[in-house]
């Protein structure tokens, strides 16, 4: 069976960082891979990295770093280092720490409600073409309707988010799109190598770019 490696890159995704002061953003994401895994099967890692947080998210994480789960194996792994502000060095970083065969990069402001979804994204690709390189979620709203099922970039309409504001359960299968959204994306470990992973020149959109070249 493929191998996950979850990579979290945080900056900042603490409670005294979020919006209403209340909200324990990197806190709720690992609750909710706890919650949504630790009865999947599927053999994975979960490693984050800290850019140099000023917030109580840095905490959070080294607390759940001291985690056991399914089995005793350490919850996650914590890399830490000085802030240097561009995503796609720290996103490089996490994937040569990772040793799996899928990488899934989770933005650390963000919660997953599906049960056992290492599993069905394992299928995903197993059921697939053997070109599938690039997979992502269908993504929610807080309104609970459809944020985006990936985007379109080539396009009579220009960029926008496929699906947007549709209620959920309108969206029941795969689409083919020109760009899966970086909060939630998974590429094959052989693709993100052939690629030479994220260009680190890129400050913002390196999910874009890689989603092209690949």
């Amino acid at each position: 069976m493929p191998t996950l490696s979850i990579l979290i890159p945080n900056y900042n995704n603490g409670v005294q960082s979020s919006k209403d002061g209340q909200t324990d953003l990197i806190g709720d994401l690992l609750v909710s891979l706890h919650d949504t895994l630790k009865d999947d099967t599927t053999p994975l890692e979960i490693i984050a990295f800290d850019d140099g947080s000023t917030d109580d998210s840095l905490g959070t994480l080294r607390d759940w770093s001291a985690k056991t789960w399914r089995g005793g194996q350490p919850f996650l792994t914590l890399l830490e280092d000085k802030h240097c502000g561009v995503l796609s060095i720290t996103a490089n970083k996490l994937v040569r720490a990772s040793k799996g065969d899928i990488l899934v990069r989770l933005d650390g402001d963000i919660v997953v409600h599906t049960k056992n979804w290492a599993e069905k994204l394992v299928a995903v690709f197993e059921r697939g073409p053997k070109d599938l390189g690039v997979v992502g979620p269908k993504q929610l709203a807080a309104n609970g309707r459809v944020h985006a099922m990936g985007d379109f970039l080539l396009h009579p309409r220009g960029y926008h988010h496929v699906a947007e504001g549709m209620p959920p359960e309108l969206i029941n299968k795969p689409i083919e799109v020109d760009h899966v959204m970086g909060c939630f994306y998974v590429c094959k470990r052989d693709v993100y190598d052939t690629l030479d992973g994220y260009d680190e020149d890129y400050l913002r959109g390196q999910t874009v770019d890689f989603g092209m070249r690949a």
